[in-house]
């Protein structure tokens, strides 16, 4: 871990908005920012939390000139945009009467309450415009430094504020935590299972998908459904299938979530009762299905598939399949330049035929002919 500053991560943008809005006193970058430039990871977002409602951050930014967007205001969230960076900005806030999806807001001036209301201690960091580093609740920098992901407070009531958290607590576990999970958090996530339920299907998949993406998503699911969490997505009988296939991935380069979702296996009711993948996502899913249905046992067959289905659905599947992967079938798969068909309608009018079904199934069959005569 890096030393306790992050002055050095802090981009222009969000220092000249720190200044405008007054300072350490006033507002403090937050969260991810903080726990990843502590953690010498790359810092993408500059979120932060001030003491000033949104009437008041409006106010003061558009006074200096700041463009600013109502992103989240019913929670209190400003999203400035500057220099071409959009930082959002939300007031310090205490959560009530909250029914695992909604909670009622109050904004407040207090620090500690609003880290309180949060959902891991390691979220809790906070840092001022000179990268000083804060740690209201007095736990959360030692255990960002042993990689421990634990709920602030009691876990069953953060949970029972928002469900999601639930999933957040395993994809946070998949990319920070060292060593073996927070029991109290686990027996929480296990016994509010059930809490899953009533979240969106588009929330869900965000979560599930990243935690599919991490190094260690078949460990990260076997114990998600060690807790009854999202069973009918992941089946006992292709954990070895799914980790043969994430390392695979990783040596040759071609992470690929949507892969391991359909190494998964989990049947199409189970997708759409659960995710809500979009319709470029669903078509690579049959795409990889298509695939599957050839051998791709020589370099014949690969060029088909690649020309039929894509390069990209190709691969995946030799990485899901293959009994060894072969550098040379990997090289050919990366280089190859997918023809195209030579011939077009317009040809084979020149050569007499008329447009009908003929032509087609004429064009048809000397496409196919041309393929298998390794595309010559």
């Amino acid at each position: 871990m890096t030393a306790y500053n992050i002055k050095h991560v802090i981009s222009p943008a969000a220092q000249q908005v720190m200044r405008l809005l007054g300072g350490s006193d006033a507002i403090r970058l937050v969260g991810g920012c903080v726990r990843n430039a502590l953690l010498d990871l790359p810092v993408t977002d500059h979120d932060m939390a001030t003491v000033h409602t949104p009437d008041e951050v409006v106010e003061i930014l558009s006074a200096h000139g700041v463009k600013t967007l109502p992103t989240g205001i019913e929670h209190g969230t400003i999203t400035a945009v500057i220099d071409g960076q959009n930082i959002e900005i939300t007031t310090l806030r205490i959560d009530s009467n909250e029914d695992g999806r909604h909670a009622d807001v109050t904004f407040t001036n207090n620090w500690l309450d609003d880290a309180r209301r949060r959902d891991f201690t390691m979220n809790t960091l906070l840092a001022d415009g000179d990268g000083n580093i804060y740690d209201p609740l007095g736990c959360g920098v030692d255990d960002l430094q042993a990689r421990r992901v634990r709920f602030v407070g009691n876990p069953p009531e953060r949970i029972r504020e928002d469900a999601l958290r639930i999933l957040r607590f395993f994809r946070f576990y998949a990319y920070y935590g060292v060593g073996e999970a927070d029991q109290g958090a686990l027996k929480a996530c296990s016994d509010l299972s059930d809490m899953v339920d009533g979240l969106s299907r588009e929330r869900i998949t965000q979560e599930f998908l990243k935690i599919l993406a991490a190094p260690n998503a078949a460990a990260i699911l076997r114990l998600m459904r060690g807790c009854q969490i999202l069973n009918p997505l992941m089946p006992l009988t292709h954990w070895d299938d799914l980790e043969k296939v994430v390392a695979r991935q990783i040596n040759q380069g071609a992470e690929d979530v949507m892969a391991r979702l359909y190494t998964l296996g989990a049947k199409e009711e189970a997708l759409d009762r659960w995710l809500a993948l979009s319709n470029k996502q669903k078509q690579r899913l049959t795409a990889f299905a298509k695939v599957k249905e050839m051998t791709l046992q020589d370099s014949q067959e690969i060029k088909e598939a690649m020309y039929h289905h894509g390069r990209d659905a190709a691969l995946q599947v030799y990485l899901m399949q293959a009994a060894q992967v072969q550098p040379t079938d990997i090289d050919m798969m990366q280089t190859w330049d997918i023809p195209r068909f030579p011939l077009t309608g317009a040809d084979l009018m020149k050569e007499g035929f008329t447009q009908g079904k003929a032509l087609g199934q004429e064009l048809k069959a000397r496409e196919a002919q041309w393929i298998k005569n390794g595309f010559q």
